[in-house]
């Protein structure tokens, strides 16, 4: 945005007068040439006869004693895109006259991401008189002096219009006599600014690479250095701003042209715009939102009596990621107002007829609807959308002859975007929860003020709540409306304002027809000797009998703590055992006392094995050891044949290791480490998948109140990462000596003391949780403690006693769980 005015300065015995121009140029319609030139051109006396069309190639410096210019002086158009067009110099030693007409080249469009060319100058250097404007023979010949026009930018966003060109008549000690008539001076206009189509990929960062450079380009300027000027009516006024005295009047049609360009529009399609719920109420304020822009619109060009209109911005954010949509209307151009001069005894020049500023961009964005959510999950909430309309440009002349013509400052509208709808579980699905509906995005809108006119209207529809997921067991909530605020620019009169907060989205069904859904455990304890009891333990359809996974002739006896883990599909169970190996069965809920498919060993420097984790989207099995303070790693291990030496080894600690759980997304490891007598402490790793070798953990996660107590072994208690939530269930034994299982927020980001959201305690925990394992999308918590399997519904809210929804006793201590879903 413009801040300052730069359209007048000072020379020395003369002034420089800024002007918006309207290109001529180019000579259409006109005879050929009937000589050309080019570069520096030397002549004692040159002349363009009345009868003669003289053409200059390129910009051409004329160099001579005197000049007279009766015919057509005119430029060779330019062809390539964006060339600037071709400008002439007159430099003469003695007097100039041009009573016929010099016509600079215009600029010519850009190519794609191309800038506009600059219309070429006409500058006119005498050390004689000048004189301007004498009858011309040829009534075809209008102006006697026009600069070229700006060529309008290409598309893309450095699709800038060309600025007009200059006229400049530098005669220092000298007298300029103009003969007025219509158009005597016509200043060349600015090209247009390229339109520019953005997609969402680009506006995925929240800015743009670089700022828009497709704006307007400015008019011509007019440059007068002179002892005197005549043929100028003269007035005694006092301009607004400048000091009473004798003024310079020419007649409104004596100098023409000069409009700056206007700004090239900015839009991502479609164009097209969803249709939006919600009623009028009125309107609360809500938290500003306009903190930095993702699409400032470019500005309109400066002209001198018409400045060029803001870009309007025009976003528009369809995909389901709840990203933020703002967009700032481009300011329009200012139309010039002030002169400074001195012209022999006139002070300055002041211009009639009427000006006009350049309009301010509309502002229209759209943010991006949230990210449904996955069966049983809350859905994301919708973008924030803030709009806010271009300012006009000044126009306020220093002529008290001029009349100033009304301008709209740019209007704006946001919507922000609807609620994602949450996660359903019914039909097809295994049964659960439904997931709440994403909250509608915030709307702000604010419009511009206008001169003359009603201020720019602002519109804001807050974003609808997403709709609950259906769900069998709860159905998920609507989520709730955005707010919406609009505020018109604050000109008198005011334009509308309209404020629309977003609509309460509808809560889910309860699902209908039959439930299909069965959790099935694998349970390593001291009654199943040499074998794994794999039972379907949590069921809500068919039952199935238990079966034993191991025997006598092929033994299965799985360590205490996190030592059994299932694939998702239960095609493959993984083992970690008393004897120091990994094992991995296909198949286990067939049971059977058969050998493992593999069977790996390990250095026998890391044992005992404490427990283990498998990242299936890497395909890395994370081993922990008990004492040596290592964490063993094997790579494709899902196609592993035969037993070898880990891939890779993180010394994470000096002590004794226990539970180790992680997160897939985040490439994390969390671990139990014993960090003295009885003492723990939680270790979390980042990047995981890269880590080898002695290791310095990212974080430490402590204040969970354990105590020393004995029940707290070198097992330590288990660990199970709730994804979607960010939170992390800990089993340990409190400060007063009873065990629990804390539930921990924001576990990934953590660091030090953690937020403990919950602590489930009670009979479902006659002892120490040796393993954990949580099924997210069902919000569903098993743990093995002591003798018995326990599961706890609706797990993240709950605090303090709460009885599971059921438990089972294994007869005998129960050392390992891993629970799989079908």
């Amino acid at each position: 945005m413009r801040l300052s005015w730069r359209r007048w300065s000072t020379v020395i015995m003369g002034a420089v007068l800024a002007a918006a121009a309207g290109g001529c140029g180019g000579g259409q319609g006109v005879p050929a040439a009937d000589r050309v030139i080019t570069g520096t051109v030397t002549e004692t006396n040159f002349v363009v006869g009345a009868d003669e069309v003289v053409e200059f190639v390129g910009d051409t410096n004329v160099q001579c004693a005197t000049a007279n210019v009766a015919g057509l002086l005119r430029a060779r158009a330019a062809t390539a895109p964006g060339a600037a067009g071709a400008g002439l110099t007159l430099q003469a030693s003695g007097t100039v006259a041009v009573t016929g007409q010099v016509m600079a080249g215009d600029g010519q469009p850009g190519g794609p991401g191309q800038a506009g060319g600059d219309g070429g100058g006409v500058t006119i250097q005498a050390g004689g008189a000048v004189t301007l404007g004498v009858a011309a023979a040829r009534q075809d010949l209008s102006p006697a002096i026009g600069s070229g026009s700006g060529g309008d930018g290409g598309v893309g966003a450095t699709g800038a219009g060309g600025d007009g060109g200059a006229i400049r008549v530098l005669a220092a000690g000298q007298t300029i006599t103009f003969h007025e008539r219509a158009g005597l001076l016509t200043f060349g206009s600015g090209g247009d600014g390229g339109a520019l189509t953005l997609t969402e990929d680009q506006l995925a960062g929240q800015e743009l690479p670089t700022p828009l450079q497709n704006g307007g380009g400015d008019g011509g300027t007019l440059e007068l250095v002179a002892a005197d000027v005549a043929g100028l009516a003269t007035q005694e006024l006092s301009p607004e701003g400048l000091p009473s005295g004798t003024y310079l009047v020419p007649a409104e049609s004596t100098i023409a042209g000069g409009a700056g360009g206007a700004a090239g529009a900015v839009s991502t399609p479609p164009e097209a715009t969803a249709a939006r719920t919600g009623h009028a109420v009125p309107a609360p304020r809500v938290r500003a939102i306009v903190e930095r822009l993702v699409v400032e619109g470019s500005n309109g060009g400066d002209g001198w009596r018409r400045g060029g209109d803001g870009a309007e911005v025009r976003i528009i954010l369809t995909r389901a990621n709840g990203q933020d949509a703002k967009a700032h209307g481009g300011d329009g151009g200012n139309a010039s107002d002030r002169y400074q001069t001195t012209l022999g005894q006139i002070l300055g020049l002041v211009l009639p007829g009427t000006y006009q500023a350049g309009k301010g961009g509309d502002a229209y964005c759209q943010a991006a609807p949230g990210s449904p959510g996955s069966p049983s999950t809350d859905a994301g909430d919708g973008g924030r959308a803030a709009a806010v309309g271009g300012s006009i440009g000044r126009s306020k002349p220093a002529g008290v002859l001029a009349n100033v013509l009304p301008v709209q400052g740019g209007r704006a509208t946001a919507l922000g975007g609807h609620g994602g709808r949450g996660g359903g579980r019914c039909g097809s699905e295994p049964m659960g929860w439904g997931g709440d509906g994403g909250k509608g995005g915030e709307a702000d809108a604010r419009g511009a003020s206008s001169q003359g006119l009603p201020s720019g209207a602002a519109e804001a529809t807050g974003g609808a709540g997403g709709s609950g997921g259906d769900g069998e067991r709860t159905p998920g909530v609507g989520g709730s409306g955005g707010a919406a605020r609009a505020e018109a620019g604050p000109s008198t009169p005011s334009g509308p304002e309209i404020a629309t907060p977003g609509a309460t989205g509808a809560a889910g069904t309860a699902c209908v027809g039959p439930i299909n859904e069965r959790y099935s455990t694998a349970t390593g304890g001291t009654q199943y000797n040499r074998s794994v009891r794999v039972v379907s333990f949590y069921e809500r359809s068919r039952q199935a009998a238990a079966v034993t996974l191991g025997g006598t002739s092929h033994p299965l006896t799985p360590g205490p703590g996190q030592t059994l883990q299932f694939t998702a599909d239960g095609g493959t169970l993984w083992a970690v055992t008393f004897a120091g190996q990994v094992v991995r069965y296909a198949n286990p809920v067939a049971g059977g006392d058969v050998p493992a498919g593999l069977t790996i060993v390990p250095p026998a420097e890391y044992l005992p094995l404490r427990a283990c984790w498998l990242d299936t989207q890497r395909d890395l099995l994370y081993v922990g050891t008990a004492f040596h303070g290592s964490i063993l790693v094997w790579q494709s291990v899902s196609t592993m044949t035969g037993s070898r030496d880990p891939d890779r080894v993180i010394r994470l600690h000096n002590g004794p290791l226990g539970a180790i759980t992680g997160d897939t997304a985040g490439d994390r490891l969390f671990c139990w480490v014993e960090t003295g007598a009885g003492a723990r402490e939680l270790r979390v790793l980042d990047q995981a998948s890269t880590r080898d070798g002695v290791v310095s953990p990212d974080r430490a996660l402590s204040a969970l109140g354990v105590s020393t107590s004995a029940q707290f072994d070198n097992a330590c208690g288990g660990l199970a990462y709730d994804e979607p939530r960010d939170r992390l269930y800990a089993a340990l034994v409190n400060a007063a000596g009873d065990p629990e299982i804390a539930s921990l927020s924001n576990a990934s980001t953590t660091n030090g003391g953690v937020t403990v959201s919950g602590r489930i305690t009670g009979s479902g925990l006659p002892g120490l949780a040796r393993a954990l394992q949580v099924f997210s999308d069902a919000d569903l918590l098993f743990a093995a403690c002591t003798t018995v399997v326990s599961v706890w519904e609706h797990a993240g809210s709950l605090n303090g006693a709460v009885s599971p929804a059921k438990s089972e006793s294994v007869g005998a201590t129960a050392l390992s769980l891993a629970v799989v879903r079908q």
